[in-house]
C-alpha cells in the first residue's frame, strides 16, 4: 500500500513539473492580456478650478496648481473664502446651530454573571429572536435593562456583543 502511495506522489509530481510549466504561447497570451488592460485604466479627470475670494466685493481670482516655487508664495493677511463651485453664487449665511442636552446614562446598572455553559445571545427579548452570539459560562455582563418578561439586555464584557439573554441564565445582583 505504502509503495502505491509514492508511485502515484511520484508520478503526479511528474505531471506537474512537466505539464504544469506555462508555454511561450500562454506567456505571450498573458502578456498581450496584462497591456490591453494598462490601456483601458480610466485616466483621471482634472479637478474644476478653486475659486479663491479674498472678501466680499472683490472680484474672484482662480487658484493655478500648486507649484514648488519659493518666489510664488504671498502672505495672505485677510480669511479667504475657497469655494470648488465655477458658478459666482453668493455664500450661504450661517445658520445657528441649536444644542440639545443628553440625558445623563443610568448608573443603575449592574455586572453579573453568565451561568449558563453556553448561552444563546438574541437580537430582541425571544427565543424566535435571531442569535447575534453565544456567552460562556462566568462571562461578565452588564445589565442594561431588566425586563419584566424575564429577559435582560446585557453587554458582554469579554466579547462587547449588546443582547437581549434570559435572565434565568444570570447570577443574581450582589
Amino acid at each position: 500500500m505504502f509503495k502505491w502511495v509514492v508511485g502515484l506522489c511520484a508520478i503526479m509530481y511528474l505531471a506537474l513539473v512537466t505539464i504544469g510549466e506555462p508555454t511561450k504561447e500562454e506567456l505571450a497570451e498573458r502578456k498581450l492580456r496584462d497591456e490591453q488592460i494598462a490601456a483601458r485604466t480610466v485616466k483621471p479627470t482634472p479637478a474644476p478650478p478653486v475659486i479663491l475670494q479674498t472678501s466680499a466685493n472683490a472680484a474672484p481670482v482662480e487658484a493655478t496648481p500648486a507649484v514648488a516655487d519659493a518666489s510664488a508664495t504671498a502672505e495672505i493677511t485677510t480669511p479667504l473664502l475657497v469655494s470648488a463651485t465655477t458658478g459666482a453664487t453668493a455664500p450661504a449665511e450661517a445658520e445657528p446651530v441649536t444644542t440639545q442636552a443628553i440625558a445623563p446614562a443610568p448608573t443603575n446598572t449592574s455586572i453579573r454573571r453568565v451561568t449558563g455553559k453556553r448561552v444563546n445571545l438574541r437580537a430582541g427579548p425571544s427565543t424566535t429572536s435571531e442569535i447575534v452570539g453565544r456567552a460562556v459560562r462566568d462571562d461578565s455582563a452588564e445589565v442594561v435593562e431588566l425586563l419584566p418578561s424575564g429577559w435582560a439586555k446585557v453587554y458582554i464584557l469579554e466579547t462587547g456583543i449588546e443582547a437581549y439573554i434570559s435572565s434565568q441564565f444570570l447570577s443574581d445582583a450582589g
